[in-house]
């Protein structure tokens, strides 16, 4: 009988610092472990890049021989700004 092996995951956070984006962070969930950060060689936890984050997790699936989900945040999509209730004066000369 197989048994069904869930795929390991890796989630994707934006980190901000008082409301200013610092970086990325990925938590690696394996069945039967607890979920744990990736970390940089230097012990960081927070990466510059999605792109240094994806690096780190294609590493990590080498080393470890599985097969990894990234699981990322829906990108907020920019509203348009509002229009002035002002109307433009124009100076003519």
């Amino acid at each position: 009988m197989a048994t069904k092996t869930k795929t390991p995951t890796v989630t994707v956070r934006e980190k901000k610092v008082q409301g200013t984006a610092v970086g990325f962070e990925g938590t690696v969930s394996l069945q039967g472990l607890r979920n744990t950060k990736l970390a940089r060689k230097d012990g960081t936890t927070v990466f510059s890049t999605k792109s240094a984050l994806s690096a780190s997790v294609r590493s990590l699936a080498k080393r470890t021989g599985l097969d990894f989900e990234t699981i990322a945040p829906a990108t907020a999509t920019k509203k348009a700004a509002k229009k002035s209730s002002t109307p433009k004066t124009s100076c003519k000369k």
